[in-house]
């Protein structure tokens, strides 16, 4: 085969990189890539998951745990999103998602050792001190 110009070579590599990428080596035994329905229905379950734990637990720690739920399963979503349309933005969202989920985390336990050290309990619905 001869090829006529750089960008024909350039071309046929990055379609041989993304396709190796994407299907892996055909001699190889490697695992096959996820289809669009296994990865939404599994991010999906775990910000249906988080949701659900936000709306049933009155524990402090429990809530902040199940908002990092909500996230991750926002950012898979995201990510899932842009894999499967070959776009970068979705990664980009969810490098923004786990930085908003850090920073919620740190806000969030500030305000649960200041509500410890001022009820003695971490139970939210007893503890009123902060509203005021």
């Amino acid at each position: 085969m001869i090829y006529h110009s750089i960008s024909n070579i350039k071309f046929e590599l990055t379609e041989l990189i993304v396709w190796t990428m994407y299907y892996g080596n055909s001699t190889s035994t490697a695992v096959p890539p996820l289809s669009a329905t296994i990865w939404f229905t599994f991010s999906f379950s775990i910000l249906i998951t988080g949701f659900l734990g936000l709306m049933f637990s009155s524990n402090f720690i429990i809530v902040i745990i199940f908002m990092e739920l909500v996230f991750l399963g926002a950012g898979l979503t995201s990510i899932g999103t842009s894999w499967f349309l070959f776009d970068i933005t979705g990664q980009i969202y969810a490098l923004l998602f786990l930085v908003i989920a850090a920073v919620e985390s740190v806000i969030g336990l500030s305000l649960f050792v200041s509500l410890y050290r001022q009820s003695g309990t971490i139970d939210i619905y007893t503890s009123t001190s902060l509203r005021y």
